[in-house]
């Protein structure tokens, strides 16, 4: 008690004149409205946060919103106990503690408005205001036992550096993690679960002096082979993996940690002060990461259920995914195919010899399994991946499975992308070129309906849909006539899409569009008709055949016999009812 009271003392003692604490606040920086801004003015000119200087910084530059400071504080309540503090006197680390001002995990708003005032090295007491100390909606400091929400706090704060924000970020679920940039990366693109990673990681506690690297070190993979693992897997610790999942390859970068975060991972031992400090005035300890993530795979979910899982194991060229064939298109492929947990390979497309040339594919015409189509357009020329996939993603309903193959079991391809030919981005082609190439994918729509694949059909059909959609730009009123009949063709094959997988309510929204489109289009009627009687709505139905028969004379005769089924299918369905509604009146 005698300590705590000189250094209360101590504090009294050498509190400078009060000045009211008014930084200059930028609407942009802060990222508040005109009224908030205003409001916060205000209420620093009336003393919502004094500041006094106990001892002066160095130099004459202030910390911005965004900017990671270190600070070491004891933050008291009104009757000077102390609450929480960085200090080993306390049961702290003794160590600075990492903010970054207006984002992340942040303090008080009343110690970030006093800390952007402050000089490195400067030692103040802020005298805080409920409403810019628990009270604030951007708090995010935990409160402290035995504290009123509604109660004043002072904070004896000393900051003692800072680095610009634009280095930083905040990662982690609580965005307490943070993450300062040592050497840029490659590419755009991070890692994230389940993807494959080579790291190095170099795990110390942070120096008292706040000296990158001079912190005790407990773990370091840099003298040894990097650490290979799967993100998601419990195999990093949770502030690591955070980290990780925001980085390029080849990026380094500083990680400020809480020590709590650093616990628990399979491949990196539990730092030695894993907890939070013995005292409950201690505030969150934090420890610091080196991390050089050397380079990832890939490893897709591509159904989202587990059913088709893709993992690159040699990289391809090029830039992901604007070089890869996402549309359909023609793909020259290797691939070989076994039962998964086995080593045999049942089927190469190399041949015996390893000499044969590559398989020319068409994506989206279902002629690779489809596990194998929907992992192509997601490869760089040269890639070399596996894709594991359940039965029905490989085979089902197919006649190609090699033999020796289990109905059901799960399949696993090793496919290498070697070239692929596209045709050109919808977005430079000419309004003639989108009708011609809605022509063919409508072609190959109605090929793919023929062989029973309705589903692959309709993907034809709607991506016709989409290159004729909005202001198309033609030339002539032919071209307008055909883009307006290849338009209500698609949306009619939609429909016998919808129809041939019994969707009757989708089917008949498709006939209706298309009749939108071409109100003298006789088969939308007819086709109108036979979905409306298998709704049960045959005076509709009988209405539309009679329209087709007008509209086509030729067809009269089918529309004849496809109304004497209907009002046989009518006749039927009353006498069930009939039946049902006697046995229901003799019970």
């Amino acid at each position: 008690m005698a300590a705590l009271a000189a250094y209360l003392q101590q504090l009294r003692g050498g509190l400078n004149e009060l000045t009211i604490c008014e930084p200059e606040v930028d609407d942009k920086e802060l990222g508040v409205d005109d009224a908030t801004k205003f409001r916060e003015e205000e209420d620093l000119k009336g003393g919502a946060v004094l500041k006094g200087v106990l001892e002066p910084g160095t130099g004459t530059a202030t910390p911005q919103e965004g900017d990671l400071v270190f600070l070491h504080f004891s933050l008291l309540d009104e009757h000077r106990q102390v609450l929480c503090s960085t200090s080993l006197e306390h049961g702290a680390s003794g160590r600075p503690q990492p903010f970054v001002i207006g984002r992340g995990r942040r303090m008080l708003r009343g110690m970030e408005l006093g800390v952007l005032e402050m000089l490195q090295g400067e030692r103040a007491m802020l005298d805080i205001k409920p409403g810019y100390a628990f009270l604030h909606k951007d708090s995010g400091m935990s409160l402290p036992q035995g504290l009123r929400r509604e109660a004043p706090v002072v904070v004896d704060v000393t900051l003692t550096s800072w680095c610009p924000g634009s280095q930083v970020k905040c990662v982690g679920p609580d965005a307490d993690v943070f993450l300062r940039t040592l050497r840029q990366g490659q590419g755009w693109e991070t890692p994230r679960p389940p993807f494959e990673v080579s790291l190095h990681i170099d795990a110390r506690t942070t120096c008292v002096s706040e000296r990158q690297g001079a912190g005790d070190s407990y773990f370091s993979s840099t003298n040894s082979k990097p650490l290979t693992c799967s993100l998601g897997t419990g195999q990093l610790p949770p502030g690591v993996e955070a980290a990780v999942q925001s980085m390029q390859r080849q990026q380094e970068a500083l990680v400020y940690c809480p020590t709590s975060q650093l616990c628990g991972g399979k491949l990196v031992p539990d730092p030695p002060d894993g907890g939070d400090g013995g005292s409950s005035a201690a505030a969150t300890c934090y420890a610091e990461v080196v991390l050089h993530l050397l380079d990832f795979s890939q490893v897709r979910d591509m159904t989202s259920d587990g059913g088709v899982v893709k993992r690159t194991v040699r990289p391809g060229r090029g830039e992901f995914p604007v070089d890869c064939p996402l549309e359909d298109s023609l793909v020259r492929v290797h691939y070989r195919v076994r039962a998964v947990g086995e080593e045999q390979w049942l089927a190469d497309s190399r041949g015996t010899d390893g000499q044969a040339a590559p398989v020319q594919l068409a994506t989206g015409m279902g002629e690779a399994p489809e596990a194998l189509d929907m992992s192509v357009r997601l490869m760089l020329c040269g890639e070399v991946a596996v894709v594991t996939s359940t039965w029905r993603y490989a085979y089902e309903g197919r006649q190609d499975a090699p033999q020796g193959l289990t109905p059901g079991g799960g399949v696993e391809f090793e496919v290498e992308l070697v070239g692929f030919e596209q045709e050109a981005s919808h977005h430079a082609m000419s309004g003639t070129d989108k009708l011609e190439r809605a022509g063919r994918l409508k072609t190959q729509g109605n090929a793919l309906f023929k062989q029973g694949k309705s589903r692959l059909a309709r993907t034809k059909y709607q991506k016709a849909l989409k290159l004729l959609g909005g202001g198309l730009d033609l030339e002539t009123e032919e071209e307008f006539s055909a883009a307006s009949s290849t338009r209500a063709a698609c949306m009619l094959n939609i429909g016998r899409c919808a129809e041939h997988e019994r969707e009757w309510g989708e089917a008949l929204t498709w006939c209706n569009k298309a009749i939108s489109e071409d109100e003298a289009y006789a088969k939308a009627y007819f086709r109108r008709a036979v979905v409306s009687a298998c709704l049960g709505e045959y005076e509709a139905a009988q209405d539309d055949l009679a329209v087709c028969a007008e509209l086509e004379p030729s067809t009269a005769e089918e529309c004849e016999r496809e109304l004497r089924r209907m009002q046989q299918q009518q006749a039927a369905a009353e006498a069930k009812q009939r039946d049902t509604l006697k046995g229901f009146f003799n019970r």
